[in-house]
């Protein structure tokens, strides 16, 4: 398997501030072999805040052994309140990376008419965001883009934040458009109003007990998919809060090394340099970083909730590869 980690970006063509030395980057999973593989680019949730290591390699194993190879995107996040809101830098970070993959498609053995993109929570609402915007005149200038080289073939949105209405997730489009964003922009990023032919086909799953970002979001999007007559298969299932993920033992110890996750690089940079200017001190501990986070639940393991549960939500990811096989060979 080839692993790497490749910058998106060039230092000059990279203009978002993020105060640190941060770059978005794509991590490959590529499997070994001379045949042509269907792909999978997956994009992390947090709220437009962070890239939760939760949903990234360990979504991309279950890809991998169903003989997949697999991408991961780690995206450009407000981390703190006192950056600017990332506007439109990370739909711009993820048509980079999909163009990467299409460029590559040869040498890495991929099948470049069957790469999907798999968003959770807010990285749901960015590949969504994808689906329904890659042909837009703001992605055409990005280095390496032809027709169509960005858009993806596929999109599975796991509890995906959608809606700018009665039920969306506030903080999302806070860290996206800034706390006083005009109608207008609030609108372009709802995104069910966006739905249209250009949009591929779409696997959709929720829960009913996620109460950060309601179930209604994957309803309202599948609805105007369906007035759009675009594919899609919609899984609504009874149990499990928000962030999910694979529905496994593995998903719920994710907090064991958040503070060195590559994921939680970005934080850490940001905490320290806050930190130490505050307090004057040289270094600063976990502890206060995890106080900084006002996150200090993630470095424990939770206690797992009832396996009947969570093994009932595990079945998306066989019901997803089941449907990519079929949307991928119709």
């Amino acid at each position: 398997m080839l692993n790497e980690r490749i910058n998106l970006w060039t230092r000059e063509e990279y203009t978002y501030d993020t105060g640190t030395d941060f770059m978005p980057t794509l991590t490959t999973y590529i499997l070994d072999g001379l045949n042509k593989k269907d792909a999978v680019l997956i994009i992390p949730g947090g709220g437009y805040k962070g890239c939760s290591s939760s949903e990234g390699e360990g979504v991309a194993m279950k890809f991998l052994e169903a003989g997949m190879s697999a991408f991961v995107l780690t995206y450009t996040t407000r981390m703190r309140p006192t950056m600017q809101p990332v506007q439109k830098q990370p739909i711009r970070d993820l048509s980079r990376a999909m163009i990467i993959i299409r460029e590559h498609a040869e040498q890495w053995r991929i099948n470049p008419d069957h790469i999907a993109i798999c968003g959770f929570s807010a990285g749901g609402h960015l590949a969504a965001s994808l689906a329904v915007h890659w042909n837009r005149d703001f992605l055409q200038d990005i280095r390496g883009i032809q027709e169509y080289s960005n858009k993806p073939n596929a999109a599975i949105l796991g509890y995906p934040v959608i809606t700018t209405g009665e039920f969306a997730h506030l903080g999302s489009f806070y860290n996206l458009l800034g706390e006083d964003a005009s109608q207008d922009q609030l609108a372009e990023v709802s995104l069910e109003h966006s739905v249209g032919p250009h949009t591929p086909p779409v696997f959709l799953w929720h829960t009913v007990e996620d109460l950060t970002v309601p179930v209604e979001n994957a309803m309202i999007f599948a609805s105007a998919l369906r007035k759009n007559t675009i594919p899609f298969e919609l899984h609504i299932f009874p149990f499990i809060g928000h962030g999910s993920s694979t529905s496994d033992e593995t998903w719920y110890t994710r907090g064991q090394d958040y503070l060195n996750s590559d994921s939680a690089q970005l934080y850490r940079q940001v905490a320290v340099k806050e930190l130490t200017e505050a307090s004057g001190k040289p270094t600063v501990s976990d502890a206060e970083l995890l106080d900084f986070f006002n996150e200090p639940a993630v470095k424990y393991k939770k206690p797992l909730p009832d396996p009947m549960n969570y093994n009932h939500n595990a079945k998306w990811v066989k019901l997803c590869i089941e449907w990519l096989n079929i949307t991928f060979r119709e």
